[in-house]
């Protein structure tokens, strides 16, 4: 596209240098450069609206229904305090002590651990999906890499992550913050 085309377009003067707005020109597009169709090109407003109209009603609906099921216990509920019912409930047994006492960091410690490094095998779900798509260099015919186009990328990576998570948890091990003495 020429200067005088591009003006023409956009209807007068161009104040943007002619090295911008030819580079925009020939950058590509994003639903060229991602070939499983993860962009989508909404040209306008409507076409958004209704590919996320089910999921703003979905949103809805769970926002209408926590309330409603909130307004409906505090409605129906008759406060009846008793001294059994102010008691804490210790599976059956009765309590010892006072129920806010201090509990030890390594308590608190493990079960951060524990969120972590099982918060860690969920990421490595999608790479096991998309496991195929990774190691191949050029898009798979019929859910299959060619032998020629293998790579080691979608491994690698995995196997950098796996290093960085050992890393960590020999730290941690090293540190003592798994043992409970």
């Amino acid at each position: 596209m020429s200067s005088e085309e591009w003006k023409r377009a956009v209807g007068g003067e161009c104040i943007v240098p002619h090295w911008a707005w030819q580079s925009a020109l020939q950058r590509p597009r994003p639903q060229d450069s991602f070939p499983w169709g993860i962009v989508k090109n909404f040209t306008n407003w409507e076409t958004m609206g209704r590919e996320y109209f089910p999921i703003l009603m979905l949103v809805g609906f769970v926002a209408a229904n926590a309330v409603m099921m909130l307004a409906l216990s505090h409605l129906t509920i008759r406060p009846r305090p008793t001294p059994v019912k102010q008691t804490a409930y210790e599976a059956g047994i009765p309590p010892l002590g006072d129920a806010r006492e201090r509990f030890s960091v390594k308590f608190y410690m493990v079960a951060m651990l524990f969120i972590v490094f099982d918060l860690e095998t969920v990421f490595m779900i999608p790479w096991a999906t998309f496991y195929r798509q990774l190691s191949c260099d050029v898009p798979l015919v019929n859910g299959a890499c060619t032998p020629a186009h293998l790579s080691f990328f979608g491994l690698g990576e995995m196997l950098v992550f796996i290093a960085i998570l050992l890393v960590g948890y020999v730290y941690v091990w090293k540190k003592g913050a798994l043992q409970w003495d």
